[in-house]
């Protein structure tokens, strides 16, 4: 899951909040990789949100996901995209996100449009379709 799908789910006036909303609702148990909660709160702290909201959020999310912990692979398989590719190691979070989601063997929820095609690249499923 990318940061994006917990941002739009929380902003009720964003654009994708529906389908964020109707995504994570589908879901049993979310997988959220650790990176991806950071990220979140991160986001909410430059959003200038209500501290006490951030921390509602993060303990619903704790209750109703999987943490999922980043590991030593992660971080060697996302090493290698950056630099197989050339990017910048602003990327880096995006790549841990697809190696989490490939070892996992589960889709990548984003609205990112960059990371659907680093995704379908990457033989990783990504959701919401087209």
């Amino acid at each position: 899951m990318d940061t994006n799908v917990l941002v739009y789910d929380l902003i009720e006036d964003s654009v994708f909040h529906e389908k964020a909303a109707a995504l994570l609702d589908g879901l049993k148990r979310p997988l959220l990789p650790s990176v991806v909660l950071e990220e979140f709160l991160l986001v909410l702290e430059q959003l200038k949100l209500d501290r006490e909201l951030i921390g509602r959020k993060l303990e619903e999310l704790l209750s109703l996901g999987t943490v999922v912990p980043l590991e030593r692979e992660e971080f060697r398989d996302s090493l290698g995209m950056v630099r197989e590719e050339g990017l910048s190691f602003r990327k880096f979070n995006d790549k841990l996100i697809l190696s989490v989601a490939k070892r996992r063997k589960v889709p990548v929820l984003t609205f990112d449009a960059e990371l659907r095609r680093e995704g379908a690249r990457h033989g990783v499923k990504v959701l919401p379709e087209g």
